[in-house]
């Protein structure tokens, strides 16, 4: 069983439209569509904003409906120079860039754990990739121009535009893209064992016009995007 998890309506209605529905529900912030999605049996979800929306949404999925692998495909803002509106990052790695409980802790670790990076499953990421790059492909017929690219991720419970911006790239040098899910995400997964894999598509450079131009790329792109790429990825997959 997939677990496909979206934070936001428009990250999960385009997989929904195009997936055999067998089942839904809904309850404590969280909704789900049991069915068929590119062959595989698969649960699609939206969880809400945030890192404990995403905890929650994901144990959920592993819990109630034993889901083996996580797939998620969202927003984020992008930090590294060069990236633009509409490239696809993929997540090897993930830091919860707000996360401090210094002098305890040196800052970043998660107590208990003694760690600060969580990584994505090897074997995801490389398909997820491949995924991405055949997306990318056919948006560029489009006349789109979408680059893929692969590596740092960082989530905070903040949508991260202006003056905070600069901050983060002076702490994180190597960190592709901001957003509000995925560590969360990935520190569920790695308690749990199940693997997973997280791509980002850049809606906003997390500058002073980052609402505006997240709010026109949620509406107007999401859905096309995450519908491709988690597809092509599905289909990369061993046959049922």
């Amino acid at each position: 069983m997939i677990g496909i998890l979206g934070a936001m309506e428009s990250e999960v209605r385009g997989l929904v439209s195009v997936m055999a529905v067998e089942a839904t529900g809904a309850g404590a912030g969280f909704e789900y569509w049991r069915g068929v999605l590119a062959g595989r049996d698969s649960v699609v979800a939206r969880c809400g904003m945030g890192k404990v929306s995403a905890a929650s949404g994901v144990q959920r999925l592993i819990d109630v409906f034993g889901v083996d692998t996580v797939v998620v495909c969202g927003l984020a803002g992008g930090l590294r120079p060069g990236l633009r509106r509409g490239d696809i990052v993929v997540g090897e790695r993930f830091v919860q860039h707000d996360l401090d409980a210094s002098p305890i802790f040196p800052k970043y670790f998660v107590p208990g754990l003694d760690m600060v990076y969580f990584e994505a499953d090897a074997r995801l990421v490389d398909l997820a990739e491949l995924a991405s790059r055949e997306v990318a492909s056919s948006l560029a017929g489009e006349g789109g121009q979408s680059a893929v690219h692969r590596g740092l991720i960082i989530t905070g419970d903040q949508f991260v535009h202006g003056d905070q911006r600069e901050q983060l790239v002076s702490e994180f040098p190597d960190a592709l893209c901001v957003e509000m899910e995925g560590g969360a995400i990935a520190q569920v997964c790695y308690l749990n064992s199940v693997p997973f894999v997280i791509v980002r598509i850049i809606s906003d450079d997390a500058d002073t016009g980052a609402p505006e131009d997240f709010l026109a790329f949620v509406n107007d792109q999401a859905p096309r995007y995450t519908v491709g790429i988690v597809q092509a990825l599905l289909a990369k997959l061993a046959p049922l």
